[in-house]
């Protein structure tokens, strides 16, 4: 179709996902929060243990929060504001133990995500803030 490109999303007809294929496919998930409370959202195909590829998103009401912040500064504000969109404190939110809807290189992919992730170009190791 004209008008495509890298970033266009469409739908697939596929099952499953066939391989952890980073930013390949977006995979249904469904997240349950610290406190219990239930969201739908995201993930990219990627490793489980690779934060900074699969970018787990839950979709809010105002849309969407992405739990991985790249090398955007973590700052207190920044915090506060995506606690603030949640309508929770770290402790209500953290753990998150999340769940695909299809599987992904032959079974669900189940993880969690203990904090926010954020990185620096200085150190790429991922660093998990609350």
């Amino acid at each position: 179709m004209p008008g495509q490109d890298e970033t266009t999303v469409k739908p697939s007809e596929d099952s499953e996902v066939p391989a952890f294929s980073p930013g390949a496919y977006i995979v249904a998930t469904d997240f349950v929060l610290a406190d219990g409370t239930s969201a739908e959202g995201y993930i990219y195909s990627g490793e489980p243990h690779d934060f900074g590829c699969t970018q787990p998103n839950v979709i809010l009401s105002d849309g969407q929060l992405n739990f991985w912040l790249g090398i955007t500064p973590a700052t207190n504000e920044r915090l506060n504001g995506l606690y603030l969109r949640l309508g929770k404190k770290a402790e209500g939110v953290f753990p998150i133990s999340y769940e695909t809807r299809v599987p992904i290189n032959g079974k669900p992919m189940k993880g969690a995500v203990e904090g926010f992730g954020t990185r620096s170009l200085k150190n790429p190791a991922p660093k998990i803030i609350r």
